[in-house]
């Protein structure tokens, strides 16, 4: 049987609508599952873009992170080796009042910690001017280790001067990604490196 209607212009633009509407409504469905909006069990956005690609840092990915001092919440110094002790770490450089940090310090509360490749740690970083935590970040930060350096020296040795920043670093003490800024998603190398599947 030979299907005529199926040449016509009118049947042409029947199918192509519904082969698009399929495509959309598939894409939505991806996008909204891999993101967990509507789950309790939400995760981070990966982004596909490499957010340090833009700036002049003097650290790199393959590089060795620098052996630098911090100091913890009682004011002691310490050594980042220390600090790093053999583990994989997440290292958040943030200041308190920044919009973007606020908003991957709740993500990293509510999405980041239980995603998290087990025996992986979080450290806050914050900038030594302003070592205390106000009140309201309090609940965010629960349970981190919370430690603080001198931002301007970062800022003139290694060229971290926007904030937030997410260092991610493996157990070796070797740096695998760097991501600048935070607008509600992770570059999809701390992903694939950091957070279980």
């Amino acid at each position: 049987m030979h299907f005529r209607w199926l040449h016509s212009t009118y049947a042409k633009i029947l199918i192509g609508g519904v082969v698009a509407f399929v495509g959309i409504a598939s894409g939505v469905y991806v996008g909204f599952a891999f993101s967990g909006n509507g789950s309790k069990d939400q995760k981070f956005s990966p982004s596909s873009r490499n957010s340090s690609a833009d700036f002049a840092l003097k650290i790199v990915p393959g590089e060795a992170f620098p052996i630098e001092s911090y100091h913890d919440n009682t004011g002691a110094t310490h050594n980042f080796d220390v600090l790093l002790g053999g583990k994989n770490t997440i290292l958040i450089f943030t200041l308190w009042g920044c919009g973007p940090c606020n908003d991957l310090l709740q993500d990293t509360r509510e999405k980041m910690i239980s995603h998290l490749i087990p025996g992986t740690q979080v450290v806050i970083v914050t900038d030594g001017n302003q070592p205390d935590i106000p009140p309201e970040y309090t609940h965010l930060v629960k349970g981190l280790t919370i430690i603080s350096v001198d931002m301007a020296h970062w800022d003139t040795f290694y060229g971290l001067s926007i904030w937030p920043t997410i260092i991610g670093i493996d157990s070796s003490g070797i740096i695998r990604h760097i991501q600048i800024t935070y607008a509600r998603e992770i570059d999809h190398e701390l992903a694939e490196y950091f957070f279980s599947k």
